[in-house]
């Protein structure tokens, strides 16, 4: 289900810290497709913002994508990402 124009809806399926600044991010997504392009980005906006932040797509299929995300002492993503254990929901941003 789209969110907003060019918005999908996600679904945290894991959250594993890979380090105290490095959090990896599993996700369900509805309606998303890959462009299959290498370096592939996509938006995160966590629930309640408006605005996105950028990531590169570390890995896509059957319905999962999963992102690398740095976390700052604040910000935008930080305080989204930091929130979300498995079940959380998140809205990707279009390519």
């Amino acid at each position: 289900m789209s969110t907003r124009a060019g918005q999908f809806s996600a679904r945290v399926e894991r959250r594993d810290e890979l380090s105290p600044h490095l959090v990896r991010l599993t996700l369900t997504t509805e309606g998303f497709v890959s462009t299959g392009v290498p370096d592939e980005w996509v938006g995160l906006v966590v629930p309640g913002q408006f605005q996105s932040r950028y990531y590169t797509v570390r890995s896509h299929g059957d319905g999962t994508l999963v992102l690398d995300v740095v976390i700052h002492d604040v910000g935008l993503v930080t305080e989204g990402v930091l929130r979300p254990a498995a079940g959380g929901r998140l809205a990707v941003a279009g390519r």
